[in-house]
């Protein structure tokens, strides 16, 4: 899976036309500076640990912590991604794989298919449930 990427479009007064592609880790790192919606609306909750963007100092970061467990972070790098998608899958082949603590991802003390099933779903949809109360 790859990362969503917002593509933004403005065109001057002479007609040229700029655009740039942003990824949502760029767009909703606010560094911890309370933001609005100028039209209305709901701010998400991208990376998914309960807090809405508007309020969370650190947006793209997911807080699914339990016991000391990160949740879906498999390689033990602080973030949820493809590689611990790859990490869980290899470990599923060849148990002699190392994991942290995170690779279980469903929170219900085993590591199998049903973490590598919700992590995809993670990876999916970052608002998706990891830990204790997603088993």
């Amino acid at each position: 899976l790859s990362a969503p990427v917002i593509v933004l479009e403005n065109e001057s007064e002479a007609g040229a036309v700029f655009s740039t592609s942003i990824s949502p880790s760029v767009l909703f790192d606010h560094r911890g500076n309370l933001f609005t919606l100028q039209a209305g609306g709901t701010f998400v909750d991208y990376d998914g640990d309960g807090m809405n963007d508007d309020v969370d100092p650190e947006p793209t970061v997911n807080k699914n912590c339990a016991e000391g467990k990160h949740f879906g972070d498999v390689n033990s790098d602080d973030a949820i991604n493809t590689l611990d998608l790859t990490v869980l899958r290899q470990y599923l082949a060849d148990s002699s794989t190392v994991l942290s603590s995170g690779a279980d991802v469903n929170g219900d003390d085993g590591i199998d298919t049903l973490d590598l099933t919700l992590l995809r779903q993670y990876l999916a949809d970052p608002t998706t449930v990891l830990g204790a109360s997603a088993a």
